[in-house]
């Protein structure tokens, strides 16, 4: 298994869950699993740290090896904050970020990002169209340029992307997807 040793993980799954009845959606099980612990087993790979932007503190995170962050900002302030929390967080040079409720995990263009890695980040253009919060920061690049968009009230991180320049990356032969509503479970 190779180590990553210059990327953490960063889960985002600090929502409120509006479409799930409020549930803590790193919890919510799908394929008979934890959808945090659907990525960590998808994403069989040794990374510089684990971190999931949670809502709370919860005790199963130690056994999956996570550590939590929370947001800085007001209570559910957006991804965006969650973003900021996990590159705040982070130790190592750059952070890949993945949403909780994600359907479908690209392993294969994981694996390409990992070992070719761009400053100032990267960010996936999937068949659905772009997907802001599955990209790869450049944590020094990134972190001061988040903060500023946070302190002046943005919280769209598609907009922060696009001061950033990160690299567009086009798959449009692939669909991630996304778990959002009970509908959204029962589909294959």
């Amino acid at each position: 298994m190779k180590f990553y040793e210059s990327i953490s993980l960063g889960i985002l799954a600090g929502g409120r869950g509006s479409r799930l009845n409020g549930a803590d959606k790193a919890f919510v099980r799908h394929e008979d699993k934890f959808l945090c612990e659907r990525i960590l087993d998808k994403l069989d790979m040794r990374f510089a740290g684990k971190y999931i932007s949670a809502r709370e503190p919860d005790e199963r995170y130690a056994s999956m090896n996570l550590t939590p962050v929370f947001d800085k900002r007001a209570a559910f302030s957006g991804p965006l904050a969650g973003i900021e929390a996990l590159l705040e967080a982070c130790e190592s040079e750059y952070l890949l970020t993945i949403p909780v409720d994600i359907k479908n995990v690209p392993v294969k263009l994981v694996k390409e990002w990992l070992d070719n890695p761009e400053a100032p980040g990267m960010q996936l253009l999937d068949s659905d169209g772009m997907q802001p919060l599955f990209a790869l920061w450049h944590v020094d690049s990134c972190l001061s340029t988040v903060r500023q968009a946070l302190d002046g009230q943005e919280k769209a991180v598609h907009s922060v992307l696009s001061k950033l320049n990160f690299r567009i990356i086009d798959r449009t032969d692939i669909q991630i997807g996304n778990l959002n509503t009970p509908e959204d479970f029962n589909t294959l």
